[in-house]
């Protein structure tokens, strides 16, 4: 029993599955709903789910937003909260949403209210608002002003003035009108007066109707509608943007069109927000898609006597490309789908912003409008392709031919075959014919609009054969033949010989002309890959260079030897084959300690595998040997290869006890022992580990 190391593993009578699940790493704080502390969040947390959020909104659509006019692919589809949109499927085809969508999903909130700093004159001053009060000129004064809740501020000189509701221009007036009783320079225009907000009280206002959070919001003091909106998520997809109502607390109302703002940029009236203002989204009336050759293609609120002409200008008009009618489709009342042919694009294009310009036609919630691109062909230009410096399309020119388009794009590349130039030309059923010319223009074919000029590369058209580098060399290759090709030059562009390679001699595996038969040419080298090497060792077609191995090349076998030996470290072998106990001996300096009877030789091999790519795997594995016999002679030995490894261990007098065992460890070895000793020695079995225990060891 000396000098090894026993181990028990007493096992638990549980399931596997239990104990695999109860050391699964991912059984987090996470899955026992933990809630992480908001303070330690970071900025660039913050700021990246906000990122995340955004893009989100961006990406969303309107339901039934999708839009292709193949008939045969086309689906309808209702729903009782939803505009119904006729809907395909065609492969990756681009989803539209609302216009408006993307300012909202996109826009910072500072986009829709004015900076404080800005404030206009026609701001409504409210309770809680912060004003300075600055005279200056003869008098050279400035007063901090605050509305109360009642709606007063004191002036010095003047008293409580009332300015709830008032504008701040109005209040300025108001406050210059009872300053010129205590500044008579005020009259006399040597004081100047100036009213200004330095802090605004928050405005609480109530966003309902059709949007994506309804409640209510504190903005700051200048707010407007689009703000609140903005707050409030939006228009959902079916809220309105073009009759937005503001529901004042004094009973008043305003109607806000956000087109006015975002499409035509007329500042709204009416837009400041005061307290308790409600926001009414209402459902839109209609809303209509526009896409194909048009500036912006999206789905579109119209109003009631809005048309045809009015979508195209909201989707920022025609593109030049566009051409011929525009398709409309529609469900009728039997939910079918009709396709409508309005008439031409043109007709309904906005000129110079006069509406009266352009045709009116009516459509109807739901409606899509498909714009046409033109495919007409070119009616000037030809293409002139292949082995030219600028390959590219090019204007026609009256009596242009052949020779003078190859002009037009430069010339002729090095590698231009100038012998035979193919035009290639549609007729009139949409098929091709080829027809030919020559750089000397002995025809100058003259040519027609939509022409392809097609200048051959010469090395496409020979016949080549190929030449090929095998065998000891870095990076084997295969060579297109060219005339005066040497080997040498080829080898150098291979990377060279390999170590192992023969540098004095290479064969030339050559096709004997004429019969199904190779010859080999063994050709001496003189200097190596130098330039002073032969220079006579030109190739033909189809030769095959191999480079041999040299049977004289050695490469020293290293072999690892580990453990109990005071000098560890990498040795070479003597001699190939070299025998592990004549290794051992004439290497190894054991250590007191070691066990040789525990000797171990591990071998690793190296296995190559190619298919597109080649691939090297190791493969290790344990080779059992009785060490203390082969040194003395007494065992068979075993030949040592290369990357093998030997490992002496050094005397052990523990057991290894593990499991379900009380106190689990080594225990130091006495003779006699058993394993219920041992056990015992380890404090005993767990109650777990009962159940197996009585199997392996009976009582």
């Amino acid at each position: 029993m000396k000098g090894k190391i026993l181990s028990f593993f007493v096992g638990v009578g549980l399931p596997l599955a239990a104990i695999l699940y109860a050391a699964t790493p991912s059984y987090s704080q996470s899955s026992l709903g933990l809630v992480r502390d908001p303070s330690s969040i970071t900025p660039a947390e913050i700021a990246a789910a906000k990122a995340a959020l955004g893009k989100s909104k961006q990406e969303s659509t309107f339901n039934n937003a999708k839009v292709d006019l193949a008939i045969d692919s086309a689906k309808f589809v209702t729903d009782s909260n939803t505009t119904s949109f006729i809907e395909t499927k065609p492969e990756k085809s681009p989803q539209f949403s609302r216009y408006e969508n993307i300012i909202f999903s996109q826009t910072l909130p500072s986009a829709f209210y004015e900076m404080q700093g800005i404030v206009s004159a026609d701001y409504p001053l409210k309770s809680g608002d912060n004003l300075e009060l600055s005279l200056w000129g003869a008098v050279e004064k400035q007063f901090a002003l605050a509305v109360n809740n009642q709606g007063n501020t004191f002036v010095e000189g003047v008293g409580m003035i009332n300015v709830l509701n008032l504008t701040l221009g109005e209040a300025e007036k108001i406050i210059t009108k009872k300053l010129q009783s205590v500044y008579a320079g005020i009259a006399q225009g040597r004081i100047n007066v100036n009213l200004r907000t330095i802090k605004l009280s928050p405005t609480k206002v109530f966003v309902m109707g059709a949007v994506h959070r309804p409640g209510g919001y504190d903005l700051p003091g200048n707010a407007n509608a689009f703000l609140a909106l903005y707050r409030a998520g939006g228009p959902d997809p079916r809220g309105s943007v073009r009759n937005i109502i503001i529901r004042r607390s004094n009973g008043d109302s305003a109607k806000v069109d956000l087109y006015d703002f975002l499409l035509k940029g007329k500042k709204v009236g009416e837009s400041l927000l005061r307290d308790g203002d409600l926001i009414f989204v209402p459902n839109a009336g209609k809303l209509v898609k526009a896409t194909g050759a048009i500036g912006r293609g999206a789905i579109y609120e119209l109003k009631d006597d809005e048309s045809l002409s009015d979508l195209l200008a909201f989707a920022g008009g025609l593109l030049p490309n566009s051409d011929h009618t525009i398709s409309l489709w529609r469900l009728n009342d039997k939910g079918a789908p009709e396709i409508l042919d309005p008439g031409p694009a043109r007709d309904f294009e906005v000129k110079n912003g006069d509406s009266k310009t352009a045709k009116v036609f009516q459509l109807q919630n739901g409606d899509s409008v498909f714009v046409f691109a033109s495919s007409r062909p070119n009616e000037n230009i030809i293409k002139v392709s292949g082995s030219v410096l600028y390959p590219a399309s090019y204007s026609l020119t009256e009596g242009m031919g052949v020779v003078e388009a190859v002009k037009l794009a430069g010339g002729f590349t090095i590698e231009a075959y100038k012998e035979r130039i193919i035009v290639e030309r549609m007729n009139a059923d949409s098929s091709f014919r080829y027809l030919s010319d020559d750089s000397l223009g002995t025809l100058n074919l003259k040519l027609l609009p939509n022409d392809n000029v097609v200048v051959l590369d010469s090395r496409v058209l020979r016949s080549w054969r190929n030449v090929s580098v095998a065998g000891y060399v870095k990076k084997p290759q295969v060579f297109e033949w060219q005339d005066s090709l040497n080997a040498l030059d080829l080898i150098t562009l291979c990377g060279g010989f390999l170590p192992n390679a023969r540098k004095d001699e290479i064969n030339i595996e050559r096709i004997v002309e004429g019969k199904p038969s190779t010859e080999v040419i063994s050709l001496s080298l003189k200097d190596s890959l130098s330039v002073r090497a032969n220079r006579n060792l030109l190739l033909e077609p189809g030769d095959r260079i191999v480079v041999k191995i040299d049977t004289a090349f050695y490469e020293p076998e290293i072999i690892a030897i580990t453990g109990a030996v005071r000098n560890s470290g990498f040795y070479a072998v003597a001699y190939h084959g070299e025998m592990l106990g004549e290794f051992i001996k004439r290497i190894a300096l054991l250590d007191t300690s070691a066990y040789i009877n525990g000797g171990r030789l591990f071998r690793r091999e190296l296995t190559t595998t190619t298919t597109t790519t080649t691939t090297t795997t190791t493969t290790s594995y344990r080779i059992n040997v009785d060490l203390a016999n082969i040194l003395k002679g007494k065992a068979t030995d075993i030949a040592l290869q290369a990357n093998d490894s030997i490992y002496i261990p050094y005397t052990a007098l523990t057991v290894n006890v593990q499991g379900e065992v009380i106190s689990p460890g080594h225990i130091l070895w006495q003779k006699g022992w058993d394993i219920k000793d041992y056990l015992k020695a380890a404090g005993g079995l767990t109650i777990n580990g009962m159940p197996i225990a009585r199997k392996i060891i009976p009582e």
